[in-house]
């Protein structure tokens, strides 16, 4: 068993508690700011999003939660809402269904001024 586990970097849960602890205290020493959203009580709910905060969103189906993460995206991306990471974020975006592919594929589509057909076309793309 010992041998499978070679080469691999493990941590003591003292030290991974000692880096959570000093991740919370530089979060809160003011020196890294929250992504946030254009709406003010989600904000408040949330308190805003950090780089490597990892977020599910979950609910009935057809109820929005597409749309809204998208929506969501595009405001962090946002350099007059979240100027402090302008040109230095990645958003990685995973949807379980078709749907939400669709619908950031007509997000993009409406932000480019293209359309769906015209940014799937891989000659178009060349141009």
């Amino acid at each position: 068993m010992l041998s499978l586990l070679h080469g691999f970097d493990f941590k003591s849960a003292k030290e991974v508690f000692k880096e959570g602890i000093d991740t919370i205290k530089f979060i809160n020493s003011g020196k890294i700011k929250p992504l946030i959203t254009s709406i003010d009580t989600e904000n408040e709910a949330t308190g805003g999003l950090y780089p490597s905060d990892q977020m599910v969103i979950v609910g009935a189906n057809s109820i929005g939660i597409t749309t809204r993460v998208i929506a969501m995206i595009d405001d962090f991306l946002n350099p007059v809402i979240n100027p402090t990471y302008e040109n230095n974020i990645v958003v990685l975006y995973n949807s379980w269904e078709v749907a939400g592919w669709r619908n950031a594929l007509k997000f993009l589509s409406l932000k480019s001024n293209r359309t769906v057909s015209d940014l799937l076309d891989i000659q178009k793309q060349k141009e």
